[in-house]
Formats: structure tokens, C-alpha cells, sequence
């Protein structure tokens, strides 16, 4: 890139951090905007990369970008966030800079859902209720839930456990034990134990998207037996989606991924089959080994662009070298288990993989509203191998899957569905490892469990 090109980016959300790391990569001198210290600690470190970590005016933000004469503004701001939007929409329109949206992907909505259409319509649902209502929509509204009746006996809230988060909660009446401070992502098991542990006859929430954890509340409550009460999104500008806008930065500013390095990154491996210690691990926590990685992602065929998912992505071992082989395209790693989401994301934060997107939830319900994928592993399926597999068709007739099995039982539902699918294209593979352990004086090989891969393609 001949002249670094400086460029501002609304933030706060998943789209927007993943934005942002991927602008820090291709060497641009990017301003990221976010409302509060906890959404600056969720950014990487990087050189080149200045945060504004507070509530900003609409006169500050005309202020902010009259003054460093930004390239392109980026608004990644949450759906939700209306008044931000428009203030960014209106600054840059005065200034004549460039101005982009970033649309987050919706969600199929369930039947049994009630859907209003703002806070207010929800408060008039409820009043005509009885039931405990678990709040999943943030701390800023609270004031106006309080008007519901019972409001500090029936509800609970889950909110982030910051300071202004609490200071809301008791400026609202809220009980100290009705309020749930708590950092995401939330699986769908642990929104399940939330709703049973308050005894919710409601779940209140938005429709955040995939990203926003939206398919495992919806779960959650049908396995709860609690009511989804679901505030609609308020109109949005025109934009593009997250892979669009990607697309769009790549073209327009000739930008490729991986040409500067996170600090501390410089000399990262890029081939496949990084060691096994190269990763974080927690007990309990499979990971898929190096050997065997290796030739997952050789027999995947990936390229720069691919857009990958990782299902049962555990360690996230393989979403991690999907994201260094394919550093222009897009990863998903799906998991159902909240600790093992955070380590996924530890360990693609601390090995450079800042392409991969992390999705709490169970497959394949944890699948809608994600950008159709080239390429796919399934590392593991929760006894649902055929359900993902039909997903994973569904999304994109030509994607390459890749599926490993170490049980009979599961290569059994493998092998069933290389019939029920009429792949044009089935390989399959066993792979026997072993490696060296000293005993003694003298080495022996250690044989590891034999793991049989499938290949699929229509």
C-alpha cells in the first residue's frame, strides 16, 4: 500500500472489531470509536490503531471527524443504536467523507415468539402478565422496563458488570439479587440455567444476529418453557454486510491481510500443523492434533478468500490455521461451550488468526445468519452429523466439507450420509499417528487414536 490511508471505524461489536483487526493487518491507520473502556478492552493491540473509548455527541463526532480528515468512516455500531448512527451519517455527509453501514445479519424468527416493535410495546406485553422476566437487552432501558408492575419482584436482569452498569440497575429498583452482572458470550446451556435458575416465564431480548448470541436465547427459552419476547430492530440505513464491507476495503483500497503483523506476532508460522503447544489448552477441551490438522486443511483445499466454518471448533485449533491460510477471507468457529468459545478466542488473538469470528451456540441451530461458507470442518456435531450436513448444503450447495470421526458410532453417521446426500465427490481417509516418548534410555513410539476423515463435495 503506498500511502497509509487513515480511516474510522464505529465500533462496539463483533463486525467491528473484527473490522478493525483486519485494517491493523493491511496496514491502515485506523481511529476506532467505542462507547465504553470495556468495548477498548476487547480490541487487540496493534501500532497504528488510536481508541476513543467514551459516549460521543453528534457535535463531538463532527468535531472528531472534521479534524483528522479521515479516508472512510465505517459504522459498525450495534443495530440498535439508531441516534449513533445518524449522527455518523449526518458528520460525514457534511464533510463530505465516504460513509459506510455495516449490516448485521438477521435471524429466522421462531413462531412461538412475540415480537414488538420497541421497549415501550414490550412493557405493555408484559403488564398484562404474571411470570418472572429475565431482561437479556442491556442496562440503558431498564428505567422504562420499571414501569412495568411488580417490576422489582418480577424481573432480573443480565448486564455487563461494569459501574454505570450497576448505578443503572439501582437507580431502576432493581434488587441485588435480581441483578445477573455477567460477561458473554452466553451458551445456549448457560441461558437455559439462567432462565431456570429466576424461574422465568419471559425472556426479553433483541435481534442481535448470530453474532449477538440471538439463536441460543431463542433455544434457551424453548427449552425452559419461557416465553421469547423479542424487540424488533428499528429501521436501518443501506449497507453491506460484514464479508461485503471486507470485500469492499480489499478493492477499493488495494488492502491485502497479513502484511503487518500484530506487535509480538512478527514471526508467526503460517503452514499448517502448528504445534500442538503453540495453543492454550483446558481440560476437558478437545483439540484436534497437529498431524492430523494438517491434513484436514490439505485435504480442504482452502484459499485466501475462503469463508470457512469450524463446527464443535473445541480448542480451535483448525479455525485458528483456517484463519492464517485463508487471511482474505472469513472464519466462523461454532461452540456450544462458553469456556471453550473464550479460549478459541483467546488463542486466535495470540497467534494473529483475527479473521476468526467466534459463535456461541449449538449446530445447527447456531448456524443461521452466517455468510455462506466455501469451505467447512465438523469437528464435532452433538449426535446432529445429518442436521449440519443439511445446514452446511443448504447455505451453499458447492461448500467442501471435511469430517472426522474417532468412534465408530460416529463414522457409521458419516458413512450413512455419503448415501442420503449423493456426493459427487466422497473421500475418504484413516490416519494412524504416532509419536516418540522417551522410556528410560530409549525412545518408543506412543500410538495416538486412530481418526478416520471424510471429504464430501456435490
Amino acid at each position: 500500500m503506498s500511502e497509509r490511508k487513515k480511516i474510522c471505524v464505529f465500533a462496539g461489536t463483533t463486525e467491528g472489531r473484527t473490522i478493525i483487526e483486519f485494517l491493523n493487518r493491511a496496514g491502515a491507520e485506523v481511529t476506532a470509536c467505542v462507547a465504553t473502556e470495556y468495548g477498548q478492552a476487547l480490541l487487540p493491540e496493534a501500532e497504528n490503531l488510536t481508541v476513543s473509548a467514551r459516549r460521543l455527541s453528534g457535535e463531538e463526532i463532527l468535531e472528531l471527524l472534521k479534524a483528522e480528515h479521515f479516508d472512510f468512516v465505517i459504522d459498525a455500531t450495534h443495530p440498535y443504536a439508531a441516534r449513533i448512527t445518524e449522527s455518523v451519517a449526518e458528520a460525514c455527509k457534511a464533510l463530505g467523507i465516504e460513509y459506510l453501514r455495516v449490516l448485521r445479519d438477521g435471524t429466522v424468527r421462531p413462531d412461538s415468539a412475540v415480537w414488538v416493535e420497541d421497549v415501550g410495546e414490550a412493557v405493555s406485553f408484559l403488564t398484562g402478565t404474571t411470570g418472572n422476566v429475565l431482561l437479556t437487552t442491556g442496562s440503558k432501558d431498564l428505567a422504562r422496563f420499571a414501569a412495568l408492575p411488580g417490576f422489582a419482584d418480577r424481573v432480573y436482569a443480565r448486564v455487563l458488570p461494569m459501574e454505570e452498569s450497576l448505578t443503572l440497575c439501582r437507580e431502576a429498583g432493581l434488587k441485588p439479587s435480581h441483578i445477573l452482572a455477567m460477561q458473554g458470550p452466553f451458551s445456549e446451556e448457560m441461558n437455559t440455567a439462567m432462565l431456570r435458575s429466576v424461574n422465568a416465564a419471559f425472556l426479553v431480548t433483541k435481534d442481535s444476529g448470530t453474532a449477538g448470541g440471538f439463536p441460543g436465547k431463542a433455544a434457551a427459552a424453548a427449552s425452559a418453557g419461557a416465553k421469547l419476547v423479542v424487540i424488533g430492530r428499528p429501521p436501518e440505513r443501506e449497507g453491506l454486510g460484514l464479508s461485503e464491507t471486507l470485500a469492499l476495503l480489499k478493492e477499493r483500497f488495494g488492502f491485502e491481510c497479513g502484511c503487518v503483523p500484530f506487535r509480538g506476532s512478527e514471526k508467526k508460522i503460517v503452514t499448517q500443523g502448528l504445534p500442538d503447544e503453540s495453543f492454550e489448552r483446558l481440560q476437558g477441551i478437545p483439540m484436534t492434533k497437529s498431524e492430523v490438522r494438517a491434513v484436514i486443511l490439505s485435504k480442504l483445499m482452502l484459499t485466501r478468500d475462503s469463508v470457512c466454518w469450524d463446527i464443535g471448533a473445541g480448542t480451535g485449533s483448525v479455525a485458528v490455521e483456517m484463519g492464517l491460510q485463508a487471511d482474505l477471507g472469513e472464519v466462523y468457529a461454532i461452540e456450544r461451550r462458553e469456556d471453550a468459545a473464550a479460549l478459541i478466542g483467546e488463542n486466535a488473538r495470540r497467534l494473529g488468526a483475527s479473521n476468526v469470528t467466534v459463535v456461541t451456540g449449538t449446530a445447527p441451530e447456531a448456524l443461521g445468519g452466517l455468510p455462506a461458507p466455501t469451505h467447512a470442518f465438523i469437528g464435532g456435531s452433538s449426535g446432529n452429523m445429518e442436521e449440519i450436513i443439511g445446514c452446511l448444503l443448504d447455505a451453499n450447495p458447492g461448500v467442501r466439507i471435511a469430517a472426522t470421526a474417532v468412534t465408530l458410532e460416529t463414522a457409521a453417521m458419516l458413512t450413512e450420509c455419503v448415501g442420503r446426500f449423493s456426493f459427487s465427490e466422497t473421500e475418504v481417509v484413516q490416519l494412524s499417528v504416532a509419536r516418540s516418548r522417551k522410556a528410560g534410555p530409549y525412545h518408543l513410539m506412543a500410538g495416538q487414536n486412530p481418526v478416520w476423515l471424510f471429504v464430501f463435495r456435490r
